[in-house]
């Protein structure tokens, strides 16, 4: 699996609160130090803090500058523009026929314009 594959995976399941698109990763790979499983059960934990009334969100890409500065994220929204979530996806090492990859909730937070203002 190509790390754009798996990108566009994560992003599907992402936007539409769906784990099933999870489902075809692939079962040789790891994630940020998980199985296939796991994985999935961190991403089942992280949709159940998702309002019951949401069905999508809308994503928009941005660059960390926290977790792993300079890579892009991808920010998950509600339709009143509130941010829900951000995963980062990139690419680890590559050993003896075993992908790895780093897959991760980014505690990034992008700067809205407004927060450019200092209180003093």
């Amino acid at each position: 699996m190509s790390l754009n594959q798996l990108k566009g995976l994560i992003i599907q399941a992402c936007t539409y609160l769906d784990i099933n698109y999870l489902k075809s990763l692939d079962d040789n790979a790891y994630y940020s130090s998980n199985n296939k499983e796991e994985l999935i059960e961190e991403f089942e934990c992280l949709f159940k803090r998702i309002p019951k009334n949401l069905t999508s969100l809308i994503r928009k890409t941005f660059i960390c500058n926290y977790c792993y500065k300079g890579c892009e994220t991808q920010a998950f929204y509600d339709h009143n523009d509130n941010l829900m979530f951000s995963i980062i996806v990139k690419d680890d090492v590559f050993e003896d026929n075993i992908k790895f990859y780093i897959v991760q909730e980014c505690k990034n937070r992008p700067i809205l314009n407004s927060d450019l203002e200092y209180p003093f």
